[in-house]
């Protein structure tokens, strides 16, 4: 018997050491690297070295280097930045400033190789004099237009001293100090020396630490003065561009161009140069006035130079060659129309707006109006004004909660070219209570010497419908098509009836506004919101 228990025993005992069991490893890393000791230490003072050593617990790499570090003051040029094993080498270029305190902000970049655990905002200082400068600057920058706060874009500190111009310096200088906002919008600029500054927000899309025309902006009425003030906020918006440029030109087909400009300006004229028969050539502009249309006969093959006057001044010239023409028959062309506005969530007097491809020359012939499937009128277009226009509406007294069906006949429009329509059909059902929704806006907050314009916008703050209101009160928008909206109040200060951005040449902040969060309008129902500009 006790041989055969000794026997069994045997027998467990090879069968567990031939079953080989995976070790378990241990727990996760998910600590970050630790900095053991640095040369020199940090923070660092009369610091005249180039090269600084960074030494951790672990091996450690460098991720988007280029997008976290951050270097304030400039320096001549970016360091040499290396991870090798468990240290990062730093070496500096010549000539740094004296008596200066420099920070290098590694941001998220520094990280162990194995789990990629990151060090948030490691932070080397050093001084190149006998202190470290504390004092600092910090705040929000939002966007002027919508109220919503900016990642990613820069604040620039400039000493006052030895400035003339303070308007141009974000464009034409790097700072003294920078920094970069976060994910909330918040930014700080710390270690900085006492003096007067200003101090700029701007995007700097190419990283030239200067201010580009297509770069949103934000400026103070203000010098900065430190130690004093340590809170900055900023309102950014793209500004009003100093002199009218073409911006670009598109050659749509064998009959009319495009030319889009830097920005919009109502006083812009646009006059062809000598040489050119003012007769073959019609121009339209956009309802902003950035972009003019230009229509030519289509016989006429030479380039066409026009030339561009802000107010009096000639700004800019411009030679479009022309498209000849195709190989497609004019008699097979047909003349496009759009339908660009119905009524059926607007007011029952409101048109039904089209517009054609190309200027119409001549119009004969009726719309025809159905009411469901009955015939109810026929309406002759209306040319919306002056001679050669492309814009036409159809009037017509609508119901609510009647189907229509608007036809335009073929041939009614010719346009300059000889060109006619095909038929148009246009089917649509005016809104009713029941299929719509009604928002009323609690405005609070007016000054009653002010002017304030209160905006029915989508959610990108296009704007839908729009009211010029003096006073407190609760307003109303009726007959919107169920979706998500924003409502802006804006003080509208230059009483032009929209909003306008900031003009640092002229020291204009952007208008104040006031911006709802998204707003679901639901059919057969009513919504009230509240508004107050500050």
């Amino acid at each position: 018997m006790k041989k055969l228990l000794m026997l069994i025993l045997s027998v467990l005992f090879i069968a567990s050491c031939a079953n080989k069991v995976t070790p378990t490893g241990g727990e996760k890393d998910i600590k970050p690297p630790v900095v053991k000791e640095s040369e020199p230490i940090n923070p660092a003072i009369d610091f005249h070295g180039r090269e600084i050593k960074l030494k951790f617990d672990e091996y450690v790499q460098l991720t988007d280097l280029n997008g976290q570090l951050l270097i304030s003051p400039l320096m001549p040029s970016t360091p040499d930045i290396k991870a090798l094993k468990k240290e990062i080498l730093i070496k500096l270029p010549d000539s740094l400033r004296e008596n200066t305190t420099y920070t290098i902000n590694f941001g998220n970049a520094i990280s162990d190789i194995h789990e990629s655990n990151a060090i948030e905002n490691y932070k080397f200082i050093f001084s190149t004099g006998p202190i470290i400068d504390s004092l600092f600057i910090q705040g929000t920058v939002r966007n002027a237009k919508n109220n919503e706060t900016l990642k990613g874009v820069s604040v620039m500190m400039y000493r006052k001293e030895g400035v003339e111009n303070a308007d141009s310096l974000v464009f034409v200088k790097r700072p003294d100090y920078f920094s970069k906002t976060d994910d909330k919008g918040a930014y700080t600029i710390s270690n900085v020396s006492g003096g007067e500054y200003y101090v700029f927000a701007f995007e700097d899309k190419n990283n030239n630490y200067k201010c580009e025309e297509d770069e949103l902006l934000g400026f103070i009425d203000r010098i900065v003065k430190l130690p004093g003030e340590s809170t900055v906020d900023f309102k950014c918006s793209l500004q009003e561009l100093p002199v009218v440029r073409v911006a670009k030109v598109s050659k749509k087909d064998r009959y009319y161009f495009s030319v889009g400009l830097n920005k919009p300006d109502s006083t812009v004229k646009v006059e062809e140069l000598n040489g050119v028969d003012k007769s073959k050539i019609i121009q339209e502009w956009n309802a902003n006035h950035d972009t003019l249309m230009v229509f030519t006969n289509d016989t006429l093959q030479e380039a066409i130079k026009l030339r561009i006057f802000d107010g009096k001044t000639l700004s800019d010239t411009v030679d479009v060659k022309m498209i000849s023409g195709t190989s497609k028959k004019k008699e097979q062309e047909k003349l496009n129309l759009f339908v660009y506005q119905t009524p059926e969530s607007s007011d029952t007097s409101v048109s039904m707006m089209l517009k054609s491809e190309h200027p119409i020359k001549s119009s004969k012939g009726f719309a025809y109006i159905y009411r469901d499937t009955l015939l109810v009128d026929s309406v002759t277009p209306a040319i919306k004004k002056g001679e050669y226009q492309r814009e036409f509406n159809i009037n017509y007294k609508w119901k609510r909660g009647d189907q229509y069906r608007v036809m335009i006949p073929s041939g009614v429009f010719t346009d300059i070219y000889g060109l006619t329509n095909d038929t148009l059909n246009k089917s649509f059902t005016m809104t009713t209570d029941r299929l719509s929704g009604v928002l009323i806006v609690k405005v609070r907050g007016l000054f009653p010497d002010k002017k304030y314009l209160l905006q029915l916008t989508s959610e990108k703050l296009d704007v839908i419908k729009q009211l010029e209101i003096k006073v407190d009160g609760d307003y109303k928008f009726e007959y919107i098509n169920p979706s998500s909206y924003k409502v802006r109040l804006v003080d509208d200060a230059d009483q032009n009836k929209e909003w306008t951005p900031g003009n640092i040449r002229k020291k204009q902040q952007p208008e104040r506004i006031a911006v709802t969060d998204n707003l679901q309008v639901r059919k057969n129902w009513e919504l009230e919101t509240e508004i107050t500009i500050q």
